[in-house]
């Protein structure tokens, strides 16, 4: 890609990742549907369990005595991942074509992928809390966030990789297959 052309797509993703980042600063729960939703019916499937929904404090879920509300959302990790796909786009991007619609592929893309990183996270805090009695490691009070912290990323980096591989792949069609 010709460097004036990356240098105002990677303007534009730092822009759209503020205003992320405003929005979320004066959103509330309700406001974080489009994101919330889809998480918490993904860990209802996956537990077979049913939230009730409240709009000033998000997903209940009785029988485990937890709540899926705004900081549960992800935008962060949305935001990261968004910057992260940019970046390996544009180094990587130079055969690609439409490349307006490549972008914003990829804002939808890890919306997506946020989604369901999201989704793991809160499911494996919900099994870790669900072990603690056995493994009391799992009640320490840094434990949700360093786990948070680690899933994210693990996702992130998992993310990162599989992009810049199929990009690659993508732009040298010749190159050796692993």
């Amino acid at each position: 890609m010709q460097p004036k052309k990356s240098i105002a797509f990677i303007l534009i993703a730092v822009v759209i990742g503020f205003a992320l980042k405003q929005f979320y600063a004066v959103s509330s729960t309700s406001h974080l549907l489009f994101i919330l939703l889809p998480v918490n019916s993904m860990i209802e499937l996956f537990f077979n369990l049913k939230s009730s929904y409240d709009a000033e404090t998000g997903f209940y879920f009785e029988s485990l005595n937890i709540v899926i509300d705004k900081s549960c959302a992800g935008i962060n990790f949305w935001i990261v991942a968004f910057w992260a796909a940019v970046s390996i786009w544009v180094k990587q991007g130079p055969y690609l074509k439409y490349k307006v619609l490549i972008f914003i592929g990829l804002l939808m893309l890890t919306y997506i992928f946020t989604i369901f990183a999201n989704a793991s996270r809160i499911a494996i805090a919900i099994i870790a809390l669900q072990l603690n009695d056995k493994i009391t490691f799992f009640n320490a009070p840094w434990f949700h966030e360093a786990q948070g912290a680690f899933v994210y990323l693990l996702f992130l980096l998992l993310f990162s990789l599989g992009l810049n591989y199929l990009l690659y792949k993508t732009n040298h069609p010749d190159a050796q297959r692993a």
